[in-house]
Parts: structure tokens; sequence; C-alpha cells
């Protein structure tokens, strides 16, 4: 006799193989709660006896719970943890990183990362730029679903472009108008709130500072007149 609990997915079939009884439970579909110890009761009239069979179910794991550690321009620090890892040991993890514009097929992945680790920085990113970022876990049985998906944007850094277009226009005996573009969007690193103008009277003998005004920055074109120079 084979105690089972009663559920549809449980069957048992029993045969004669010469002076044996061959009896076989079948689980189907098997899931993870089916793991456990089943109990096996064999009884005649001479006696009863009792077996005991341990059942582990294998499955690719759940997907780790990935958290945002740290943030700069050009880096995210991740840290995670695992729930279940389909009772099978972890034998890695992937971690996937793309520009949110961008789709799943182009991204940067970081594959077999250490088992033993439980955090990761992703490095060489663009300041003040929105990525999506999500991971995987790995055991002998397969991979699991991908984590939820996190979305963060790097801090801003300072600009790795200059002005553009930059001209200089004689208005009057005593002044110039400076006109100029921002730096090209990809050199930005973020909002661009303002300008230093530097200037100084030319001298081929001289080393003189320059004199620094700081200008709000308005749009793409900028335009700033420098009043009160020399004739």
């Amino acid at each position: 006799m084979i105690n089972v609990p009663e559920m549809s997915r449980y069957s048992v079939s029993t045969k004669e193989v010469g002076d044996e009884v061959l009896s076989v439970l079948q689980i189907n579909p098997t899931v993870r709660e089916d793991s456990g110890f089943f109990s096996c009761h064999a009884i005649n009239s001479f006696g009863e006896d009792r077996g005991i069979i341990q059942l582990t179910v294998q499955e690719p794991p759940v997907p780790p719970k990935v958290q945002i550690r740290e943030v700069s321009a050009r880096t995210i620090s991740l840290v995670w943890t695992m729930d279940f890892d389909g009772n099978s040991p972890i034998t890695g993890y992937d971690i996937e990183c793309k520009n949110k514009s961008d789709s799943w097929d182009s991204v940067q992945r970081t594959k077999d990362v250490s088992p033993q680790l439980n955090q990761a920085t992703i490095i060489d990113l663009h300041p003040s730029s929105t990525y999506n970022i999500r991971m995987y876990a790995k055991n002998h049985i397969g991979k699991s679903a991908a984590s939820k998906e996190l979305t963060i944007t790097t801090e801003e850094a300072a600009p790795d472009g200059e002005p553009q277009d930059v001209h200089l226009d004689p208005i009057s005996s005593q002044s110039i108008r400076v006109t100029w573009k921002a730096p090209k969007k990809d050199t930005q690193n973020g909002i661009i709130r303002g300008y230093q103008i530097g200037y100084r009277e030319y001298s081929t003998g001289g080393n003189y500072q320059f004199n620094i005004i700081t200008v709000d920055a308005t749009g793409d074109s900028e335009v700033y007149t420098l009043d009160n120079l020399k004739k």
C-alpha cells in the first residue's frame, strides 16, 4: 500500500511480475512542493513493513532579488539575494545592462559571475544616462527567468565637450559680442547650467590673468556682449 495525497496529479499502477508485485507511483506534472518523504506500507497475513523514499524535485532557480547599492556618474553597483536555488546549487549569475532606449538584443552582458558573490559593479557607463538592468541565476538544471527589471539613471559629470562654433564680433570701440553653441549632446554629461567666459588684453610679452564672467545657459545657442573694453 502506498500513501499518497489525494491529488489528480498522483496515480498508482500495480502489476504482477512473476512472484512479485510491482507498484509504480507517477506524478505528472511534478512541482517543487512534491519534494518530501513518501511512505510505502506493505501488509499481508504474516505481517507488515514500511519503506521511506525521499523525493527531491530539481528545477531551474527562481530569479535573484536585485537592488541598487550605489550609483555614480559612470558606475552602478548591485547587490542581490536568492530565495530558492531549485534544489540544485547555484553555479553562477548573468547580469545584463542596456541603455533604456535600446532593445535587449544589444546589451552589455557579464556572464558567469561567481556563485559565491552577492554584489557586482557595472563600469564604463555614460553620465546622466538611464539604464535597464536585469539578472539571471543558474544551476545544473538550467537558467532562471529574468529578475525584476531595474531602471536607474547615472549621476551627472563635468562636460567632456567644449562649446561649439565660438565667434567674436566687434560691435563698438569698447564692446565685443560673443556667440556660441552648446557642446555636442553626447558630451554634455548632464544639463548644461552655465558657461564661463575668460578674457584679457592681448600682449606678446605679458602673462596677464583672465577676467572671468559666469553666464547662465539659456538654450542650444548663446550670446553675450563684453562691454567697457579698451578702445
